[in-house]
This record gives C-alpha cells, sequence and structure tokens, in this order.
C-alpha cells in the first residue's frame, strides 16, 4: 500500500466528530444510490420475466428511460454529498500539495478517500437490497406483483453498479482538484473563485435550440415523422440538461453584480458580496433540486402523450364517465339473423340499444369505395353521433368536424363509386357527393366507426345494403367493468350468435395505469432524493459559513443580518434556477407532444403547480437551514491554521 492510498484512507475514517458524520452521509449516499440502482434493475429483471423472459421494444424504451431519469438526480446526490465541507477539503489538499506531495498523489489521496466511503456505500446498499427482497410479494405496485426469486439482476448488472458507484465519486472527487493542483496557495488563503465563464451557457442555449426544433415541424397527426426529426430535439433535452447546473452560477453571477449596484439594504449587499464571490458554490446546493424539476416537469408532458391516446381515451371513458359503446354483428348464416335486439335495452347497466346499418364495403379496384357506409335516416344518425348538415334526400360524407376537405378519401364529386358489401356479392354505383355532414360535438374513437359515407334510406339501391340480416346493433351501457362484463353475458344470452364488438381496450388502460403509476413512483423518488441532497448541502453550506458570520459578529452586525444575508444567499439561486429549471422541462415535454401533434395539450397548469410546489418546499428547506447558521459561533472560527 502506497503513502497516498494510506493517508486516503486515513482521510476517509476522519479525525472528529465533523469529519466523520461527512464520512457517514458519503456512506449513505452511496448505499441509497446502490439501493435505487439495483432495485431499479431488479424491477426490469422481474418484468422480463414475467413477460416470458423477453420485453417488447415500448417496454425497453421505457425501462431503460426510468433507469435514466433515475441516474441523474442520484448522481446528483451522491456529487453533492461528496463535495460536504468542500473549502475545508480543498484546503487541505492546497496543504498537502504545498507541502511537496506531487499532483498525482495528491488525486490518488481524494480518489482513495471517495472511493473507500463509496465502496462502503454500495456494499451498504446491495445489503439492504437483499434485506429487504422477501417484502416483494406482499406489495403490488403498478397492478403488479413479482416473484421473489425473479425480483434479482444477473450478477453483471449488479456487479456494474458496485463498480460503478464507487467510480462515479472518484471522477466527483477529482473534478476540482485541477484548480487546488494548480493553484494551491490561493485555495490555501482562500482567495474568491474566478468570475464564471459566459460559454457555460452555451449547452443551455444549443439545448433549447434543440428542443425549439419541434416547434418548427406541422401539429398533422396524419405527418409521418421519424429520427430524422427527433434527434435534434433528443440532443437538445439532454445538452438541457447537462447544461442547467453549468448555466447557474452564471446567472448568479451576473444577479450579484446587480444586486451590488442597486443594494440599499444591509443584508442585500452582504449577500450579493459573497455571491460575487462564490457563485459556483451553489450551484451544489439547487443542482439536484433543479434538474430534479427539470425531470419531473418533463415527465409530466409525456403522461400528457399518453392520456391522449385514442385508446387511453375511449377505454377512460368506457370505465368511469360512460357511456360504452358496444357494437353487435349478426351472423348472416345463423337463423337468428335480422332478430330485434331492442330487448337488450331493458337489461341492467344497458342505457339504450339503436339499430343501426353500418356497412363494410368492399375493395375491389379504383372505382370501389374502401370504407364505412350508414344507411338510414338522419334521425337514426343522430341517435349515434349527432350531427350537422344531414338531409334524408342526399348522399353525404360523415366526416370529423376538423377535416379540412369536403370528402375524406379526397374524391372528386361526380366521381362514380361502386359500393359493394364485403361479405356478399351486392354492389350499388352512385356519383361521389359534394355535400358534407360534421359532427356537432367531439368526435371519441367509438364515434368514428360511422365517419364515412351516409345513404338514404330510400335511396335507389340502398335497400341492397341495408338487408336486415345484416344489420348492426349499437349498445350504451354504463361505464365500469362490471358493467361490461354484465352487458356482454346479456348479450351472449339472448344472442349466442351475435359478434360483439367494443373499442374500450381495458387492457389499454390497466398498462397505462401501469406506466403513470410507475412514472409517479420514479417521480416520488426523484423528488425525494432531490430535496435530500438540497437539504443536507444547504446546511453543510450553512455550517461552512459559520466564519463569515463570526467576521460580522466581530464587526458588530447583529445576527438578524447574518439570517437575512444567509438567507437571500440560498434564495437568490432558487429563483434564478427554477423558473429556469421548469422552463426547460416544459420546453422539453411540449417539444415531446409536439412529436406526436399534441403541442395544443401541454399541460401549463399541472406544470405551474409543480414549479410552485417545488419553489415552497425549497423556502421551506431553505429556511430550516438558516438557524443552523448561528450554532456554535465563536471568535476562535477567525483563527486560520
Amino acid at each position: 500500500m502506497t503513502p497516498a492510498i494510506h493517508l486516503g484512507l486515513r482521510l476517509a475514517a476522519g479525525t472528529g466528530r465533523t469529519e466523520r458524520l461527512r464520512a457517514g452521509l458519503t456512506v449513505g449516499a452511496a448505499a441509497l444510490g446502490t439501493l435505487v440502482f439495483v432495485t431499479a434493475l431488479a424491477v426490469v429483471h422481474a418484468e422480463s420475466r414475467r413477460t416470458g423472459g423477453e420485453l417488447d421494444r415500448d417496454h425497453q424504451i421505457l425501462l431503460a428511460t426510468v433507469l435514466a431519469v433515475l441516474g441523474m438526480p442520484v448522481l446528483t446526490l451522491l456529487a453533492s454529498i461528496t463535495r460536504l465541507s468542500a473549502s475545508v477539503r480543498d484546503r487541505r489538499l492546497a496543504a498537502l500539495r504545498l507541502l511537496g506531495l506531487s499532483p498525482t498523489r495528491t488525486r490518488t489521496v481524494a480518489a482513495t478517500e471517495a472511493s473507500a466511503l463509496a465502496l462502503v456505500g454500495a456494499a451498504l446498499g446491495c445489503a439492504l437490497c437483499f434485506g429487504l427482497r422477501p417484502l416483494v410479494e406482499r406489495v403490488t405496485i403498478a397492478d403488479r406483483q413479482w416473484q421473489v426469486a425473479d425480483f434479482l439482476p444477473p450478477w453483471w448488472q449488479l456487479g456494474a453498479v458496485v463498480v460503478g458507484v464507487p467510480l462515479l465519486a472518484v471522477v466527483v472527487a477529482l473534478a476540482p482538484t485541477r484548480a487546488v493542483t494548480a493553484r494551491p496557495l490561493a485555495v490555501r488563503r482562500g482567495a474568491g473563485a474566478r468570475r464564471p465563464s459566459l460559454l457555460r451557457l452555451l449547452p443551455v442555449l444549443a439545448g433549447a435550440a434543440g428542443m425549439a426544433w419541434m416547434f418548427t415541424l406541422p401539429q398533422d397527426p396524419e405527418a409521418s415523422l421519424g429520427w430524422s426529426e427527433f434527434w435534434p430535439f433528443l440532443v437538445g433535452a439532454i445538452l438541457a440538461g447537462v447544461g442547467l447546473p453549468l448555466a447557474v452560477p452564471v446567472l448568479v453571477r451576473t444577479a450579484a453584480d446587480l444586486l451590488a449596484r442597486v443594494a440599499q439594504r444591509q443584508a442585500v449587499l452582504v449577500a450579493a458580496r459573497r455571491l460575487q464571490v462564490e457563485p459556483s458554490a451553489t450551484t451544489r446546493i439547487v443542482a439536484g433540486l433543479l434538474l430534479t424539476l427539470f425531470l419531473v416537469t418533463g415527465a409530466r408532458c409525456v403522461i400528457t402523450a399518453w392520456e391522449r391516446t385514442p385508446q387511453y381515451l375511449e377505454a377512460y371513458r368506457a370505465a368511469y364517465t360512460g357511456p360504452q359503446v358496444i357494437s353487435l354483428h349478426a351472423d348472416p348464416s345463423s337463423p337468428q339473423a335480422g332478430t330485434d335486439l331492442r330487448p337488450l335495452g331493458e337489461e341492467p347497466f344497458v342505457r339504450k340499444v339503436v339499430p343501426a346499418n353500418i356497412v363494410t364495403t368492399r375493395c375491389d379496384g379504383p372505382r370501389s369505395l374502401c370504407g364505412t357506409v350508414y344507411v338510414g335516416t338522419c334521425a337514426e344518425l343522430a341517435q349515434l353521433l349527432p350531427v350537422k348538415g344531414c338531409r334524408d334526400d342526399r348522399v353525404a360524407w360523415i366526416s370529423h368536424p376538423d377535416d379540412r376537405d369536403t370528402s375524406p378519401s379526397r374524391i372528386a364529386p361526380g366521381t362514380p363509386l361502386t359500393i359493394a358489401r364485403e361479405v356478399t356479392s351486392q354492389a350499388v354505383e352512385i356519383p361521389a357527393p359534394s355535400a358534407r355532414i360534421t359532427s356537432s360535438t367531439d368526435v371519441t374513437w367509438s364515434d368514428a366507426r360511422v365517419l364515412g359515407l351516409f345513404v338514404p334510406r330510400d335511396f335507389p339501391g340502398a335497400a341492397a345494403l341495408a338487408d336486415p340480416a345484416h344489420r348492426t346493433w349499437v349498445v350504451y351501457a354504463e361505464p365500469g367493468k362490471k358493467a361490461h362484463d354484465a352487458v356482454i353475458g346479456a348479450i351472449e344470452r339472448l344472442a349466442p350468435t351475435t359478434f360483439a364488438y367494443d373499442m374500450a381496450d381495458y387492457a389499454t388502460l390497466e398498462q397505462v395505469g401501469g406506466y403513470l403509476s410507475i412514472l409517479w413512483a420514479v417521480t416520488a423518488v426523484i423528488v425525494l432524493v432531490g430535496l435530500t441532497s438540497f437539504g443536507i448541502t444547504a446546511i453543510d453550506r450553512a455550517v461552512e459559513r459559520r466564519r463569515q458570520v463570526a467576521s460580522l459578529h466581530v464587526l458588530g452586525a447583529p445576527a438578524k443580518l447574518a439570517r437575512r444575508s444567509q438567507l437571500l444567499q440560498a434564495l437568490i439561486p432558487l429563483g434564478l434556477g427554477i423558473p429556469l429549471a421548469g422552463g426547460l422541462g416544459m420546453l422539453a415535454g411540449s417539444g415531446y407532444l409536439a412529436f406526436g401533434s399534441l403541442r395544443d395539450d401541454a399541460p401549463w397548469q399541472s406544470v405551474l403547480a409543480v414549479v410552485a410546489a417545488a419553489m415552497t418546499a425549497a423556502l421551506l428547506v431553505a429556511a430550516a437551514s438558516v438557524p443552523a447558521i448561528g450554532r456554535g459561533v465563536k471568535p476562535d472560527l477567525l483563527r486560520r491554521e
């Protein structure tokens, strides 16, 4: 064992109560990070076993995203805890450098100290994960329950976490040693940090530009967008997340310069001067919280994208708001074909039963109509879909109110069309109409089945299409899975040869619900980790500033002035960083929605509520750290060895 490694191990053990507390917090942060990573990998492994050993593409993307999202706040927490008592550690390394230790050996001491504590924490985190495994079978998360034997990642993933967490700690510990080894005397004397370079703003600006690229795309649901349009947004989102902590010191220093010029109160002037000297030190306090807010606001928009899919909307309506719509198609070869199914309306949970002639046409060539034809009267059509522009004496297109074209298929008026039933050889030829029928309300996914061509019942040849043996019945039922099962049971009892089809996919509802539960669980972990990092670093920073407070006391400043100035030093970075993080997160989320032509559905109210909640929580934590400033403040703190 070399002397540098031996010294690093001695420093990791600590020589006093404060040092041991810092070592314990570092071990705890590494243990928490390891526990989070191992648990996430165990969930991935258990999910793959539950689905037969292989995950589909959507699950792979979701779980990979969850791992990446969890990694950012865990890395921030580890970085924040590793840099506790940063000024003391930097001055200690500078002293070793001035005593003749080479830059390489100085970095070896710092790396050994960080890796030893992180390795102990990683081992403790793995032990906690193994100890909590038996509880898996008693807990249900997102409607999922896993076996204990499956809730364990492969050995190589476990090894990667145990090695990766200490490596991250080493990287964090070595990052600031360049200034210590290059300017040891200045660090030892406590010289002010250099002004943050404006180049720190480049990643955020480039990221914002990449995400704003999505707003140049046309909001057309039928547009086919691929990776060539998506990759600038993806790169921009990554740059924005990485550059967010880098940009805060520049903004803090600029705000401090402005406040120092216009400040009329002593507390504001003292806070501005301190922020001018140490603008980068505030980043360690707010970095975790800002990344948390950036990820949470973006995740809220991802939830919105899931909630706007037609499958989810239809399933949600069927399950909660109603009515749920079930179509019944008779078997023409059955003796019961053409039977009146109105008695279903007397069954429990059934609101009404509407007869309809919704004909599915056969595609036989360029002149044939491929789609849906509704044969009936305007009054009958109105029972299925509230419409306007319908007349019983003309053929018309039934289209969505947002469609700009008169014909959904862009067929020129007057073009001869052949309408042939899908199940028979009967056909009718009509000229393509120019009239248009539109819905007077929003069209749901189940309503879209009647979008196509309207043929009045009295139109020549319509009788061949409106054969009672091929009649379609539409059942409107109460919402809920219980009502759905009861209605399906009644249909099987009263019309056993009738095929029942409904657009509500309860499996989709459960799947999206599971995704939402996972996403909110991940969000809760991120918020917890972010606030933990913020609270610990805020208190540590307040304790580090006791020497400054002692200087103010010696000069005759009241304790109230010191506390106000310290509180402002915490609030100014928050006031600048939280709106920036929320804005970038909203830009990322809106860009993601724009990729799916859902830009107008951006959840502004929810995001503003999240930003307000984050600001309130940060204010409470910052205020809680202020009492730690005045504790143990003695004139001895002015001495420097």
